[in-house]
């Protein structure tokens, strides 16, 4: 982190997630007899700062979990869970029948073994083959021209191998965590702490081991949904880790979660133009040889575009009010405005907004927009569909928080470009400035905005 950057952010994860960091490792060195001393415990933050969260929230999530929509639980247990919560969405992730009802259901047993299938014959062939250079996703693979591994699941039958485990698993974990950590409940850790690194853990550091991979190309949700891959990267500090950005946010956003990402990989690669990021290559089609440029024509100031930032992780974007006066703005400027609700919790969202005018509708997803020329595109600077809204050089204005705060030089630099272009306000000025001059001078700006873009 530059020290001389305005807005610099500190450290967001408490002590107690790396205490409990710590004794985890320990765990996994002792359990499947590895040198402590081979234990990233870096890569190992993530996970243990979900561990930490479910631990700490095991009541609420039982109350809640799946249905947090309609048990109206605080705004705090909603967003927790929305994001926190993603890793034990796995079917196999916890031990003990736990959220229900995802688990005994035949559906879901037969899309398990399906899985574990396809994983088995993954990894035999990444071992024969002997694979140094891997990316974890095909998206990854088809942008960067590398070889895939694709081992997102347990081997078939540990589940089998699971069952006749458990019990003397578990009770030498219970055993450990009674003489090794305090604060915190251990009957609930027994509970949550996912098989592959008990019952599965040695056999599973056995096979991994037999991988030739010593780079991976990756972001940490890929690797954390294949325990294999986890498990060789936590104990093996020869592997390169390489991430990339692959959603909205970064660079601008700073919390636990990043911090925790952040620590996974060795090095990491920003969405951008300059000459140390990389092109938002998530929205480009493979092969595509087409290069886009900036041409507003008469309808593009017709209609807005309005995607509303994730309610769960944006506080700010709840001012629906100044939603329903931008709306009222512009119906008398004649121009439609459309309301795309974000896709993570339009069920929570769309019982807060009514057709506040004749030129109003409501969407459900970015999926029904089409990105085209025909348009101005009112987005979050947080938000993915900033990046695909640039990259495609569509006419946009931007909306922020309060304050900024800046993650490397070149989002310094991009926020300052849109801010000497006046393409970003605070979320709650933009309708106080709405007018047919306003959105003829957003065209004009937009068009100086990328002449300068790939400067930066």
């Amino acid at each position: 982190m530059k020290k001389n950057f305005p807005n610099v952010i500190k450290e967001k994860m408490d002590e107690r997630i790396f205490y409990f960091n710590k004794i985890l490792s320990q765990w996994i060195a002792y359990h499947a007899n590895i040198n402590i001393k081979n234990i990233n415990e870096k890569r190992l933050l993530w996970f243990s700062l979900l561990i930490v969260f479910i631990h700490d929230n095991w009541h609420e999530i039982n109350n809640y979990y799946p249905e947090q929509t309609k048990c109206n639980p605080s705004y705090k247990i909603f967003s927790s869970l929305r994001h926190k919560f993603l890793l034990s969405m796995k079917t196999d992730f916890i031990i003990y029948p736990f959220p229900k009802p995802r688990f005994f259901n035949v559906t879901g047993y037969f899309h398990f073994l399906i899985s574990s299938i396809k994983t088995t014959f993954n990894l035999i062939k990444a071992i024969k083959k002997k694979q140094n250079i891997a990316a974890t996703n095909k998206i990854l693979s088809d942008s960067l021209c590398l070889q895939s591994i694709s081992v997102h699941d347990d081997l078939i039958f540990s589940d089998i191998f699971t069952i006749i485990k458990r019990k003397s698993a578990r009770k030498k974990l219970k055993l450990f965590f009674s003489k090794n950590i305090i604060g915190f409940d251990i009957e609930t850790l027994i509970k949550i702490i996912p098989s592959f690194l008990v019952e599965l853990l040695p056999i599973y550091k056995k096979i991994s081991s037999k991988l030739s991979i010593n780079e991976i190309h990756t972001w940490v949700m890929d690797i954390h949904e294949s325990p294999l891959l986890l498990i060789n990267c936590i104990s093996n500090k020869n592997i390169k880790i390489i991430g990339y950005q692959h959603g909205g946010g970064y660079g601008y956003e700073f919390d636990e979660l990043v911090e925790a990402e952040m620590s996974f990989y060795d090095q990491f690669l920003y969405w951008g133009y300059s000459e140390n990021t990389i092109p938002p290559f998530r929205f480009r089609i493979k092969n595509e040889k087409k290069i886009y440029s900036f041409y507003p024509n008469k309808l593009t100031k017709k209609t807005i575009n309005f995607f509303l930032d994730s309610y769960v992780t944006n506080t700010f974007c709840s001012g629906f009010n100044d939603i329903k006066n931008m709306a009222i703005k512009l119906n008398l400027i004649g121009t439609n405005l459309n309301i795309v609700l974000h896709p993570n919790d339009y069920k929570f969202t769309r019982g807060k907004f009514n057709k506040f005018t004749k030129n109003t509708k409501l969407y459900i997803s970015s999926n029904e927009i089409r990105f085209d020329k025909n348009a101005i595109y009112f987005v979050s600077i947080y938000s993915t569909l900033f990046w695909k809204i640039i990259d495609k050089k569509l006419c946009f204005i931007c909306y922020k928080q309060s304050q900024l705060i800046y993650l490397t030089k070149y989002h310094f630099k991009l926020s300052n470009l849109m801010e000497k272009n006046k393409l970003i306000y605070k979320f709650n000025n933009f309708s106080s400035l709405l007018s047919k001059d306003f959105l003829n001078e957003i065209i004009s700006n937009n068009e100086n905005f990328y002449k300068e873009i790939e400067k930066l």
